[in-house]
């Protein structure tokens, strides 16, 4: 069989492994459009011949010089191209870059877009922290204050384009994926570049921003639209290259020739035209090659047999097949890193998350905690009733009855006299307020303390207390969820204000009432008279006995005066007499006092009793007990939010995990597909070096 019926056989089984879906993400739609060309090129009965100058009317006059030539038209075809100078694309603003975040979380409509143009400063920041140059919505909570920094590095002697270099902020928490790989020092840009903040993969929480600079692809296009060109002028078994000038090759033409120094079985003639007159030379055109006649060429170029061009084409489609190949096998390896790396990734991910169960019944779950906080609930309550019934049973001594009666007890009785009259009154010693604000502080400031110690019970003792449901409710979600990662917690509230209880106007109870005191003369009046009747009920009883009475004060007067001892014995009786006599009348004046305010503390008493026991005491239980029925709804809401949250981020994982897996299997089957493609190229590239290995063609000398 001959060669090029072969190729056109190897070249069909190349193409149709190229048109595998399998290809989508791989770049090569010039390869298989140069793989058309050269089917086109073995399928003509003609050689191709290109003709390529910087002046394309002087390219197509030695074209009309050299088909006019006996037999070529029929053996050749002859191709013109101009070249033409390649110059540095410039666009009209170098600050083209932009950071465009898609469909942001606050957005309405089907599709919306965030840009963010980036300046031309040094640094720029990126982050949810206000002050940042690229500010991210709060919504995305993976991502840090200051997350990314940016440098910009303006074109220079190093770089003649614009840069953008990123890497991960200091304070940056989550860390940045670009295409998919993690951001490890730091990068250059490039447009088109997709940077995920805080995670692999976008999410509600981690935004995806698109790199995307004008100027970057502008360059891109036309390093790239050079390329194409050049392989277009080049790829031909026989070239015309028409010089400019004989003495200096211009830089297009100078590339040209560079190129196909590269490109084994291909004749270069470099022709120059003098005075209208064209002069050609084989190879590069120096000084040294001899010049080439053109009637001398055109007989050497219309003596080529049929099996040399065959030859000649079967060898440059070969060469150019096996060229395409490896164009393609570079590719694929390129494809087969990425795809390495991803699977390393995605395997260490793997190995790192492990499932988490869910459990079948959450009801049941929440029955378990919702049956331990009512039991709590009805302990705390019984607690408190019972606490409330010894607070104010007065038999007990730390009753607040018992307390607040001997409080009252304490008081001291006063005498004061003041304009309007006298007055008795009671007072607390120390204290110059009104005795009823007395009696209320005193009962604020005990009841205070009973409700902070009754709260402190509710949150710690009584049945393990608040605290005791947290840390049981704590063990049973872990084990049942198992969350690792974070304990459950609730605000607990630690004291509560109570005083706007006791912030009531009350009626008070008189704690003063007119007092007339017995004058100490009609005291002294009393008991003089007294001791009168006494002196003279004693005399009678002698006259009774048949003393006489003056002769007995006769006598007794008789001896007193007589004796000076007597005498002042007399009058130290008598001034005795009057001191008892004082003493008698204070202490009545006492007895009448506290007789007289004896009234004031009963009545005082009686209402301040019945006021802590039917008001204060059972509005401070009430609150109490709402304080604790709010405080348990709290643990009851933050329990089920938790418990969700909890559950989803389980949810959650389990998906990841499962894409992840679904991941694995999806690149170890592109990397299975890709070992087959490299076998099935290497196959189809050993038959086309088999044919490459035979005879070379005759060159047109």
């Amino acid at each position: 069989m001959e060669p090029t019926i072969k190729l056109l056989s190897y070249l069909q089984d190349l193409k149709q492994l190229l048109t595998d879906d399998f290809y989508q993400d791989v770049p090569i739609q010039s390869t298989i459009q140069s793989l058309a060309e050269i089917e086109q090129d073995l399928a003509s009965e003609q050689l191709r011949v290109d003709i390529l100058s910087v002046d394309l009317e002087l390219a197509k006059s030695f074209q009309q010089l050299i088909s006019s030539a006996p037999k070529l038209k029929d053996i050749y075809q002859f191709q013109t191209y101009q070249l033409q100078q390649f110059t540095a694309i410039q666009s009209t603003e170098l600050n083209s870059a932009f950071l465009i975040l898609e469909n942001p979380l606050d957005a309405t409509g089907p599709t919306q877009l965030l840009r963010y143009p980036l300046s031309e400063t040094p640094l720029l920041t990126v982050g949810r922290k206000p002050g940042c140059d690229v500010q991210i919505p709060d919504a995305y909570t993976n991502v840090s204050g200051q997350h990314l920094d940016i440098h910009y590095c303006p074109p220079g002697d190093r770089n003649f384009i614009p840069q953008w270099l990123v890497k991960n902020s200091d304070r940056c928490r989550h860390g940045t994926y670009i295409n998919g790989e993690q951001l490890i020092d730091s990068h250059r840009l490039k447009s088109g570049d997709c940077l995920v903040l805080g995670d692999r993969h976008p999410s509600a929480q981690s935004p995806a921003l698109r790199f995307e600079d004008a100027y970057l692809a502008n360059q891109s296009s036309g390093i790239q639209q050079e390329s194409e060109l050049l392989h277009r002028w080049v790829n031909s078994p026989i070239i015309f290259l028409l010089l400019e000038s004989q003495h200096q090759l211009l830089e297009i033409e100078q590339r040209v020739l560079d190129c196909k120094q590269l490109q084994p079985g291909t004749d270069v003639f470099c022709v120059h035209c003098f005075e209208q007159e064209f002069a050609v030379k084989q190879g590069s055109g120096s000084s040294e090659t001899a010049w080439v006649e053109l009637s001398s060429l055109y007989q050497k170029l219309a003596a080529i047999e049929k099996r040399q061009m065959s030859a000649k084409k079967s060898q440059r489609a070969a060469l150019a097949m096996l060229s395409e190949i490896l164009g393609v096998e570079q590719k694929l390896l390129e494809q087969q890193q990425i795809n390495q790396c991803e699977l390393e990734q995605l395997e260490q991910e793997q190995a790192q998350t492990k499932l988490k169960k869910t459990p079948d019944d959450l009801s049941k779950l929440m029955k378990q905690i919702s049956e331990q906080k009512a039991t709590l609930v009805e302990t705390v309550d019984a607690a408190l009733e019972q606490s409330k019934q010894d607070l104010v049973d007065d038999s007990l001594s730390n009753s607040i009855l018992y307390r607040l009666s001997n409080a009252i007890d304490a008081l001291e009785a006063h005498v004061t006299k003041q304009k309007n009259g006298t007055f008795l009154e009671l007072k607390a010693e120390g204290y110059d307020c009104d005795v009823n604000d007395f009696i209320m502080q005193f009962c604020e400031q005990e009841l205070l303390e009973w409700t902070t110690a009754e709260w402190r019970n509710a949150r710690q003792q009584y049945g393990g207390g608040l605290e005791g449901l947290m840390r049981r409710t704590d063990e049973l979600l872990k084990s049942t969820l198992g969350s690792e990662d974070s304990s459950f917690t609730t605000y607990m509230l630690h004291e509560i204000e109570l005083q706007e209880v006791f912030r009531v106007s009350l009626k008070k109870i008189p704690g003063r009432i007119g007092y007339q005191p017995t004058p100490a003369w009609s005291f002294f009046l009393k008991k003089i008279r007294s001791s009168v009747f006494q002196i003279m009920g004693s005399l009678f009883l002698l006259s009774f006995l048949g003393l006489s009475r003056g002769s007995l004060i006769k006598s007794v007067n008789k001896q007193i005066s007589s004796s000076v001892f007597l005498s002042l014995l007399v009058l130290a009786l008598i001034g005795w007499l009057i001191y008892k006599l004082y003493q008698s009348y204070r202490t009545d004046q006492e007895l009448e006092i506290q007789k007289a305010s004896e009234k004031i503390r009963q009545d005082l008493k009686a209402y301040y009793q019945k006021i802590v026991k039917n008001r204060f005491v059972e509005k401070l239980t009430r609150s109490l007990k709402l304080f604790f029925k709010v405080e348990i709804g709290r643990f009851e809401k933050d329990v089920k939010t938790y418990v969700e949250t909890v559950n989803n981020r389980h949810v959650t994982q389990n998906s990841r995990a499962d894409h992840v897996k679904l991941d694995i299997k999806t690149y170890k089957e592109q990397s299975r597909q890709l070992e087959s493609k490299f076998k099935q190229m290497q196959k189809i590239k050993d038959r086309i070096q088999a044919i490459c290995s035979k005879a070379s063609p005759n060159r047109v000398d």
